[in-house]
């Protein structure tokens, strides 16, 4: 075994690509006149005799886990490592690795590699850990917060054990603290909402403004995609109530962002009324309701346009819009909204033989979750324990909640540790359950490693090249 400084410089230099040449004295220029450089003395003043010289290594040195009587102790007393400390000492017996133990496997598979120092197991220049220190060596390691890829990469420089890397994936997927104040899940899975059965059976509503100096309130039929438009003073729960009178009938299910006119006690008992659900998309989160904000920015960038375009009055550009709106194919139904809405073309023109639109619907939005980038796909149910965003001041930027109850296929009503209940989408959360990563190893202390290692089977990808046919030569023709 060749000495310790001699193994550190083969294992620094081992991440270089290098060429050693042997040149004389006279040849080596730079290197000889720095060895023989003279350096002047410098008085240390007061300041730096105040400040301890006090590095890393002391501290390492202070920490029990580091200590390397302890971890030999350990070694001793664990079921495991003495057993293989004991055939690396003597010598492994000739055994095929199938005929290993699940416990032994992963040692006899590097057994040419291991190797003891001071009493400790070693695989190359790592630590081999006993399994009562591995959970403190993990949070020794986790003590920076750091994410799965920095704590790989310091494990991997000193210390090792079977399926290390999975116990600091579990820690950090389990750390409160990082949760709290990492950035924003990945979005969820695309789930669009279910196609309505039949006109103004979902609709959905938003306020657009101040545009152009007037406010407008916007109402999207989910089965046509017609669109109703309407100029208003305020934006008071009276006026909402009445405009949504003068619709095509009263809807089943009503999809709005949480204004106060929409929230209001008014408004909510006129809905009760007439027996319509009304659904509130998650604060900060206009996806939940994205057909109303898709068309809010469809109306405005149009109805500008119109105006720099043309000297027309709003009223006259509002109009024009609608009307261009109801007459043309929406891409997503394929069909005009005046045809579903109204069961005609506002113009006469030739019926044209059309594919079913509730089947274009389910194809097209087959596409866009195949399409779709971010594809976290996780399951919520009532009283699971989740990490949402808290968006309330003076909390961190998630907090622990409970589901309570679900409110749409993406949202939910969460209650907080403090009590207070809030709507989230499920963008907006991520699981989490409390586990103690110290108690995971207390079925290992006695030396015992009872996981099994899990193999991906991988499948063979086959060619989806069509094959043309062979055109053979045909001398008589």
């Amino acid at each position: 075994m060749a000495a310790s400084r001699l193994q550190n410089w083969s294992h620094f230099l081992s991440a270089f690509n290098y060429k050693v040449e042997c040149i004389g004295t006279k040849d080596n220029i730079v290197a000889d006149t720095l060895s023989r450089l003279p350096t002047n003395y410098v008085e240390q003043n007061e300041i730096l005799d105040s400040v301890p010289s006090y590095s890393y290594l002391h501290y390492a040195i202070q920490s029990k886990i580091t200590c390397l009587d302890y971890k030999a102790r350990e070694t001793s007393k664990d079921k495991v490592l003495s057993l293989v400390k004991r055939m690396v000492t003597n010598r492994w017996p000739e055994r095929k690795i199938n005929a290993w133990t699940e416990e032994l496997k992963p040692y006899a598979l590097r057994r040419d590699e291991l190797s003891t120092e001071k009493e400790c197991l070693m695989w190359g220049q790592r630590v081999i850990i006993p399994s009562k220190l591995r959970s403190d060596i993990i949070e020794k390691l986790h003590e920076s917060h750091f994410g799965v890829v920095q704590m790989k990469s310091m494990a991997r420089l000193v210390v090792w054990w079977p399926k290390i890397d999975s116990y600091i994936e579990e820690r950090v997927k389990t750390c409160k603290y990082c949760i709290e104040v990492n950035d924003s899940p990945r979005r969820m899975t695309l789930s669009p909402w279910p196609y309505p059965t039949q006109p103004w059976h979902r609709i959905h509503a938003d306020f657009a403004g101040p545009f152009l100096g007037h406010t407008f309130l916007l109402i999207l039929d989910a089965f046509s995609k017609w669109p109703e438009i309407y100029i208003v003073n305020n934006m008071s729960a009276e006026l909402t109530i009445k405009l949504f009178k003068d619709t095509y009938g009263l809807p089943h299910h009503v999809i709005t962002d949480s204004g106060t006119q929409f929230t209001s006690d008014e408004f909510k008992s006129f809905l009760k009324s007439i027996g319509t659900k009304h659904t509130f998309a998650a604060p900060k989160h206009p996806a939940t309701n994205g057909a109303a904000e898709n068309f809010v920015k469809v109306f405005k960038r149009k109805i500008k346009a119109i105006m720099n375009s043309s000297n027309i009055d709003i009223q006259t550009a509002m109009r024009r819009f609608l009307f261009n709106y109801k007459t043309t194919k929406h891409t997503i139904t394929n069909e005009t909204p005046a045809k579903l809405l109204m069961g005609r073309e506002f113009r006469t023109t030739l019926d044209i033989l059309r594919p079913d639109s509730k089947k274009i619907i389910e194809l097209k939005q087959e596409d866009q979750i195949k399409n779709f980038i971010e594809n976290r796909n996780e399951k919520f149910q009532q009283n699971d324990v989740v990490m949402a965003k808290d968006f309330r001041k003076y909390h961190p930027k998630m907090s622990e909640a409970t589901i309570i109850q679900d409110l749409s296929p993406r949202s939910c009503m969460v209650k907080f540790k403090d009590g207070e209940e809030h709507n989230r989408h499920y963008d907006q959360m991520r699981k989490w359950k409390k586990t103690s990563f110290k108690n995971k190893n207390a079925k290992n202390r006695n030396g015992g490693i009872n996981a099994q290692e899990s193999e991906e089977e991988t499948g063979t990808r086959k060619s989806v090249r069509v094959r043309k046919p062979v055109e053979r030569y045909n001398a008589t023709g």
